[in-house]
């Protein structure tokens, strides 16, 4: 995949606080607490259902944001979305820090990252933009994480998935100063 290549669209955010995709981004968060405190008591399989819980609503505020937002302009997207969305999503380093300690302050390093470069990038771009290749690597880090619920035990695997989660928020920091700088 070509670094650049980006969802981008132009629209004006309202700015409505109460809608179905703040709800589903809400709700997520709060499935990020449910599913750490989980973790904490050591019930790895309910800390587990609460995490998938989380991806699920990752892809469906998105998703409802963007219906609704082509059905009814101006009522999907919204400026608290978009700051809520980028807070559940890295919120999910809170579940890290129960499996992987330096892995999660590694992440929590270049996600800090990217999350200022693409700031940055929307400003210049004058429009949202969302890279392709972010979406991707969200993906692969939900799997990556997801595995890590089952392989406490094994120090290698979970070395191997913490330094894989660890180098694809490098990577998304790279795929944003690319597009700052395209």
């Amino acid at each position: 995949m070509k670094a650049g290549f980006s969802l981008q669209y132009k629209a004006s955010p309202n700015d409505k606080i109460v809608t179905l995709p703040n709800l589903i981004t809400a709700a997520g968060i709060l499935c990020i607490v449910f599913s750490a405190v989980n973790l904490y008591a050591g019930a790895r399989m309910d800390a587990f259902y609460f995490f998938l819980a989380v991806i699920i609503s990752d892809f469906l505020d998105g998703f409802s944001a963007r219906y609704i937002e082509t059905k009814w302009p101006g009522h999907g997207i919204s400026k608290f979305g978009e700051i809520i969305d980028p807070i559940r999503d890295k919120g999910i380093v809170i579940i890290l820090f129960f499996l992987n300690v330096w892995m999660a302050i590694a992440v929590v390093f270049f996600e800090s990252l990217s999350v200022v470069t693409a700031t940055r990038v929307r400003k210049k771009a004058g429009k949202h933009v969302v890279a392709v290749e972010s979406k991707v690597i969200t993906a692969v880090q939900f799997v990556c994480i997801g595995i890590l619920f089952f392989i406490s035990e094994n120090f290698i695997a979970i070395s191997i998935f913490s330094s894989l989660i660890a180098t694809l928020s490098l990577l998304r920091f790279i795929t944003y100063v690319r597009l700052l700088y395209k």
